[in-house]
């Protein structure tokens, strides 16, 4: 129980991004069409769901639940972040955390029950279509739901009031941007282990357990697909899961990480960017993966025109501020941001190759490209794709002799060694887009000319060609496994050393700031790497069209969207230099 201190508390003081108000500024501005976008979206789907008889059915019915619970979560907490970045105000009331963190807790454990009754459906609808109507009835879907729920607020009533009541000897500041648990549990004065094991074995309860149903039900589906004869078969399958599994992919991993390990031994400043990433971008990107990937969907062009475009202008605007700090502060001219700096150009020109067209589309009736323009995109995309794969490997050679050879750093990081990298990243990839854009597109084309992708990619382009390209399909494969997957293993190798030499350091100083530096560089090659090699090195005949249109807007829109914030929010050199321009 609290002191009597802490039973007269009227307030909280959320301190959020309170040491960077230059930041602030910058979120405030992204967040808010953000947000807005998450409620337009959303809405959409329920409303679409809602009125169109032929979307009244159980995967649409889970559907429109995830959406009203990605409208509850992210407006739980995004309202007052917008109110405390906007002014010097940065107080919420004793109810008013108390009531956002049983919102949060609770909608958050709702929503990670909801997403394995989801994959339960698909499963049914897989492994047992003939049975589906029968299984998923009406009433069984209702009491999923409610299961779903019921749980999750169950959760939130057992932690909230025991989070709430730890003694925090007359402490009110948060070290976060909302009342969340860790953070709150950061603040007791008091051992907190027992109340920490408690969060964790429900963590297990709650997510842990339906991410491994999840799972489960996964393989199941995976070995029916492979078990059926027809190919469109297999297609549709993976056009009604795949969007379910992404997103479940870019939830859980940040919600295990927050709630599966010890509350005073995660990193505050990297808790704040997980927390919004899976309390902003996964909502703001649900509308979008579930229209891209559903032809049921078919009246929200508007909708995703106005999305593409406010994520390319972010894109364009982010990496154009970290290319200008690097270039004009002194303090950044070190490899590392001279790596950096070549990387957010890389991902300006990435994006620049596909959003535009594709937006235009969105608004036209015409949906046509020239062969030399497909042929001149198709190129360019490899090109650049290929250079930031091979960069971020360097990338993380540079981090690896910074932490475990740091005496040896200036020789063999010197700028001779660092511009002989970037040239090799761009002429490698150069060299092997040149080489697959000028053979594929001498390949026979019959038929259809029409695309199924929102942009002229290799792999889109071979259900087009009228002759048999097994053995060109074997080259990708093998170009993948060169350009994508051995700088990624040396990524993980360099990461694997990189963790040895950071945990016999004495100081927890210096474990800490060796997670800093790498940690941003680490998410976004797991992003990038985990989507490109889906494509590149996944069998052709698993392949299907609605699967790679959301995997390409991964890596090709979303990653460049991510980056410059995930190195903006994780590097306190960055935001300095930002404060010292905007002086």
């Amino acid at each position: 129980m609290g002191t009597a201190n802490d039973s007269t508390f009227s307030h909280f003081i959320l301190l959020g991004f309170s040491d960077r108000p230059q930041l602030e500024r910058v979120l405030f501005a992204v967040i808010l069409p953000a947000y807005l976008l998450t409620l337009l979206g959303n809405s959409t789907i329920i409303l679409v769901s809602r009125l169109d008889p032929h979307l009244h059915t159980p995967m649409y019915f889970f559907l429109t639940h995830l959406s009203f619970l990605d409208l509850s979560f992210t407006s739980s907490s995004i309202p007052q972040l917008l109110y405390n970045l906007r002014g010097q105000d940065k107080t919420i009331s004793y109810v008013g955390c108390a009531l956002q963190l049983i919102l949060f807790l609770g909608l958050g454990g709702v929503e990670c029950l909801l997403l394995a009754v989801m994959a339960y459906d698909r499963f049914v609808a897989v492994c047992k279509p003939l049975h589906y109507m029968v299984i998923m009835s009406p009433r069984l879907c209702l009491i999923l739901v409610s299961l779903a729920w019921g749980c999750g607020v169950a959760n939130s009533l057992i932690m909230s009031p025991m989070t709430l009541w730890l003694p925090r000897c007359g402490y009110r500041r948060v070290d976060h941007f909302l009342c969340e648990m860790p953070a709150l549990i950061r603040m007791a004065c008091t051992n907190t282990a027992i109340i920490e094991g408690i969060a964790f074995i429900l963590a297990i309860g709650i997510v842990l357990s339906p991410l491994v149903f999840i799972l489960v039900s996964y393989f199941y589906i995976v070995r029916a697909v492979l078990s059926m004869q027809s190919s469109s078969g297999r297609h549709k399958v993976f056009n009604t899961c795949g969007s379910h599994l992404t997103v479940v992919s870019l939830f859980y991993g940040n919600i295990i990480y927050m709630y599966m390990q010890p509350g005073t031994s995660s990193s505050k400043d990297q808790g704040k960017f997980l927390t919004l990433f899976y309390n902003m971008v996964t909502p703001l990107l649900n509308p979008l993966i579930y229209t891209l990937r559903n032809k049921e969907y078919g009246q929200m062009d508007t909708l995703l025109f106005t999305i593409i475009s406010i994520l390319f202008a972010v894109a364009l605007i982010g990496s154009i501020t970290l290319v200008q700090l690097i270039r004009l502060d002194h303090r950044l001219h070190t490899p590392m941001y001279f790596l950096l700096s070549q990387l957010s150009i890389i991902d300006m020109m990435y994006i620049s190759t596909t959003v535009p067209k594709m937006a235009a589309n969105f608004l036209s009736d015409t949906k046509t490209i020239s062969f030399l323009g497909c042929e001149i995109q198709a190129f360019v995309f490899l090109s650049l794709g290929g250079s930031e794969a091979l960069l971020l490997g360097f990338m993380s050679y540079d981090r690896y002799i910074a932490i475990c050879q740091p005496l040896h750093y200036p020789v063999l990081m010197s700028r001779k060694i660092c511009c002989s990298m970037v040239t090799c990243a761009w002429s490698s990839s150069s060299i092997n887009a040149l080489v697959h854009t000028l053979y594929a597109f001498q390949l026979p084309f019959c038929g259809s000319w029409v695309v199924n992708h929102f942009f002229c990619e290799v792999p889109a382009l071979l259900p087009l060609v009228c002759e048999d390209t097994s053995q060109y399909e074997h080259t990708i494969l093998m170009s993948g496994l060169v350009i994508l997957l051995l700088p990624f293993l040396a990524i993980l190798a360099s990461y694997a050393r990189v963790l040895v030499v950071a945990f016999q350091m004495r100081s927890g100083k210096g474990q800490s700031r060796a997670m800093s530096t790498c940690s941003s560089h680490l998410t976004v090659a797991s992003l990038f790497y985990t989507t490109g090699l889906s494509t590149y090195t996944y069998p052709y005949s698993l392949h299907s069209p609605a699967r790679d249109k959301v995997v390409a807007v991964l890596y090709s829109i979303v990653t460049p969207v991510l980056n410059p914030f995930i190195y903006s929010l994780c590097n306190k050199d960055v935001m300095g230099a930002l404060r010292r321009q905007m002086r």
